[in-house]
């Protein structure tokens, strides 16, 4: 049966071939006229891209080699093609279900954006493992500076703690107060004047100087122990 409203789509067609092209063959066939053609990009199991390619026809023509053409398409028992580059032909099923120009352009948008998603997952999944990679670098670095410090402070001598060096600091106090005493007391003996609480009881100058061979004084440098004095025995007379 013969019809103007029939709409056909072809099921595969080369990711290389034109709308433009597909229109030039309908026409150099005698087969029709095309309003439009909607291409749905897809995705064969090897990967490759191709189109599905819904035709809408402004007019078919009405001659033998169409209607015959028509009643193929319509017989689901039957093939019908069309060879637009013997031997390569596109096979043509009926479109039960046009859709319209912004149906189709809806489609074809999502179909861009999935490829879009894909495109970024990817991109994604790279950076995911180049983060790891470094993270794993960082952790290696961090491992190395530590193993550094721990020779670096294996290696250096611990500083010589104040505590450590007190008594040495103390013997030399000890030795330089020891000097200074036996200065004073030389210079004492030498030029000291009697005290007033010594003249109420008559001692005179010459009996009441002290002299340092009447003092035993000792000091010891070796125990870093107190100053001892021994005053010997010295009579004085009223």
């Amino acid at each position: 049966m013969f019809s103007q409203k029939l709409s056909i789509y072809i099921p595969h067609v080369f990711a290389n071939i034109t709308k433009e092209r597909i229109v030039e063959i309908f026409s150099k066939q005698s087969i029709g006229e095309v309003d439009r053609i909607d291409f749905v990009p897809k995705k064969g199991k090897d990967g490759r891209e191709y189109h599905m390619a819904f035709i809408h026809m402004k007019s078919w023509y009405d001659n033998e080699c169409v209607r015959n053409l028509q009643a193929r398409i319509l017989n689901k028992s039957t093939e019908a093609r069309i060879v637009y580059d013997d031997p390569w032909y596109w096979n043509l099923y009926e479109n039960v279900n046009p859709r319209s120009a912004s149906e189709l352009k809806m489609e074809e948008h999502i179909f861009t954006l999935t490829k879009t998603v894909n495109v970024q997952s990817d991109r994604i999944d790279k950076m995911d493992a180049f983060t790891q990679y470094l993270e794993d670098e960082l952790n290696q670095a961090q491992a190395t500076i530590a193993r550094l410090q721990d020779e670096l402070n294996y290696r250096t001598p611990p500083a010589m703690s104040p505590v450590m060096n007190a008594p040495l600091l103390q013997r030399q106090v000890t030795n330089e107060v020891s000097a200074d005493i036996q200065v004073e007391l030389q210079r004492y003996s030498q030029t000291a004047p009697l005290r007033m609480e010594d003249q109420r009881y008559g001692y005179n100058q010459t009996s009441a100087s002290l002299k340092m061979e009447d003092l035993d004084v000792s000091v010891s440098h070796e125990d870093d122990g107190p100053l001892h004095k021994k005053q010997a025995d010295h009579s004085v007379q009223e």
